[in-house]
């Protein structure tokens, strides 16, 4: 019978057969069973919680490109303007 098997299996780690002292192993076993689940499960929200942070951060990096070229392509203008007033560069 499987429940006497965990019970001898239990009072020979507590080197004892008083019940509580064979429950008190018994729950402490399952306290760590229990740790053990939540780290897991922990890593696994914080797993994907980088993940999307990693995503924003990705799309926040390509729009800061996409503004840092639109703001050097309006300074070289801004720079031809200056040169075409100093008359260095012909009018079109």
């Amino acid at each position: 019978m499987w429940n006497l098997r965990k019970i001898m299996e239990l009072q020979a780690l507590a080197q004892s057969t008083t019940w509580s002292d064979v429950l008190s192993l018994y729950f402490w076993r399952a306290k760590e069973a229990d740790r053990g689940l939540a780290c897991i499960i922990n890593n696994d929200m914080s797993i994907e919680y980088l993940q999307k942070l990693v995503q924003r951060d990705e799309e926040m990096v390509q729009r800061l490109q996409a503004l840092e070229r639109e703001v050097e392509q309006r300074a070289d203008e801004k720079l031809l303007f200056i040169e075409k007033l100093k008359r260095n560069v012909p009018f079109e």
